[in-house]
């Protein structure tokens, strides 16, 4: 049968389950199905663009030695070889800290060489996602602390890794850390949730710069020399303009509107780079410390910027402004690079807390995620991470036989619900949610933009041990390890699945 008779076969059929999840509404509570909206957008349907070939399964080996932890080994957006090696943190490392943090990443370069990216060392930080909280003039660190580490998942193409430590900026805030790592996906999902309970209310005032670290991501083969550029977004978008080597004298644009909060540093020469991407929007999470006077800086340039904006002699916006930290206390190191998230002081700790204007709460909890991008400068990386949050942003899910859930859990670590931005969406790992009925599945993820790439999907209510017997996109029946990517979590009833493609406008999956 052809793809078009088999799509319009699939509109009669739901056109008919409409028909019948109406009669049956009106006869009893629809538990499960949700009906179709009475007037659909008008989105063409999406073109079946099934991805690279080559992937294998995930791998997962304990690090044994110096650096005791966990090595995982996954394929990519584009089918190639990527590791992460996580050091674990009940023990002190060969530094004499602690670990909880990222120590070595590798991944294959477009001429398809391999690059190993690896902790500096700088100023003691030996690798890349620590947690720091600044509070009352003094600062807290993760490693000086021991804790406790965990395989949380680890199936066939899927795992979680867990970090827990109780950190102190002023009272005790338990802190839980998960890194997932997916096939098909190319950066590692970093989410946390700071619990300030222990502390209580209103107790703690901290800000939040994890995942911190200072990471050599142009290979430890590179060497040293000046970053290429740096910017960051907020409300608004920096970049810096004027090339190597970055100092307090670069040029700078912080003109333009900015949707997704992330952070990044690069080099040309080296075609290298690294980057933070939230997985929300900043109307959904607002990010990046609000110290107060950055606002002089924000819709300007360089050229046109305001005199309370830099330091006397400097033309970058004043250190202490940087709602990111990166590398603007460590200009005079050849080695440094620092990069850092950040968070507005009372993000942790305070029930109510403005970032740029925009209210939210870090009591009990403050939870976030986002992308870590390790790849090569010429890929533009950061700015896909970007792009791809936006468009899931403005994408929409919706039920054909099962359930699209409007809440789900606030972070990591956490009971709480929260109302999900879209429906279905999981910010938590950057994947959609679907509740499943009879273990079966049929599901339609709209884009109102633009294309998306390898989404990840997590069915919950599937019963079954094995993978499933049947999964079609369009209504063209997919292969397993190749066109789709399945790990089964019997201990949740969770079938995790990437489907391996790039799609745009309207496209229906279906999963028994």
């Amino acid at each position: 049968m052809s793809l078009l008779r088999i799509r319009r076969a699939n509109a009669i059929i739901v056109a008919m389950r409409s028909s019948y999840v109406a009669c049956a509404c009106a006869l009893a509570a629809c538990r499960f199905v949700i009906p179709l909206p009475d007037k659909l957008p008008v989105v063409p349907d999406g073109p079946v663009q099934l991805g690279l070939s080559g992937h294998q399964p995930l791998a997962h080996e304990e690090i044994t030695g110096a650096f005791a932890g966990d090595r995982y080994v996954w394929f990519d957006a584009f089918g190639t070889r990527r590791t992460i090696a996580l050091v674990k943190n009940d023990q002190p490392d060969p530094f004499g800290t602690n670990g909880g943090y990222l120590r070595e990443a590798t991944y294959l370069m477009p001429d398809g060489s391999e690059r190993l990216t690896r902790g500096t060392g700088e100023s003691g930080w030996n690798g890349f996602g620590y947690v720091v909280n600044h509070f009352r003039g003094q600062s807290d660190n993760s490693r000086s602390k021991l804790g406790a580490t965990r395989v949380v998942f680890a199936g066939r193409h899927h795992a979680i890794h867990e970090f827990k430590v109780q950190m102190q900026p002023g009272g005790a805030v338990d802190t839980t850390i998960h890194w997932l790592v997916a096939t098909g996906k190319s950066h590692p999902i970093y989410s946390i949730t700071f619990d300030s309970s222990p502390a209580g209310d209103n107790v703690v005032l901290a800000d939040a710069r994890a995942p911190y670290g200072d990471y050599a991501f142009e290979g430890v083969a590179a060497g040293t020399g000046a970053l290429s550029g740096l910017g960051w977004g907020d409300r608004y978008l920096f970049r810096t303009v004027s090339g190597a080597p970055v100092s307090m004298q670069t040029r700078w644009d912080y003109a333009l509107a900015n949707r997704v909060p992330h952070v990044l540093e690069w080099s040309e020469p080296n075609d290298a780079e690294m980057g933070i991407v939230q997985t929300q929007t900043f109307e959904a999470h607002p990010a990046g410390g609000d110290y107060g006077g950055i606002s002089a800086c924000v819709k300007l340039t360089s050229d046109s910027r305001d005199s309370a904006c830099s330091d006397p002699g400097e033309v970058m916006p004043a250190r202490w402004l940087w709602p990111f930290q990166l590398t603007q206390y460590t200009f005079d190191s050849p080695v440094s690079r620092r990069i850092a998230w950040g968070m507005s002081y009372g993000s942790v700790g305070r029930s109510f807390v403005t970032t740029f204007g925009q209210p939210h709460s870090g009591y009990p909890f403050q939870s976030y995620a986002m992308q870590i991008v390790l790849d090569a400068h010429t890929r533009d990386p950061v700015n896909a991470a970007v792009v791809d949050t936006e468009r899931i942003a403005d994408s929409k899910l919706r039920a054909i036989l099962g359930r699209v859930p409007t809440t789900g859990l606030g972070g990591v670590a956490r009971e709480d619900e929260v109302n999900l931005t879209p429906a279905g969406y999981n910010h938590v790992y950057g994947t959609w949610l679907f509740a499943m009925e009879n273990g079966v599945a049929e599901v339609n993820l709209t884009l109102a933009t633009g294309e998306l790439s390898n989404p990840v999907f997590q069915l919950s209510g599937y019963t079954k041990t094995t993978p499933p017997s049947s999964v079609t996109w369009q209504g063209q029946a997919l292969a397993a390890d190749r066109d789709y990517f399945a790990s089964v979590d019997p201990a949740t009833q969770t079938l995790w699945l990437t489907i391996n493609g790039t799609f745009s406008g309207q496209n229906t999956l279906h999963v028994e």
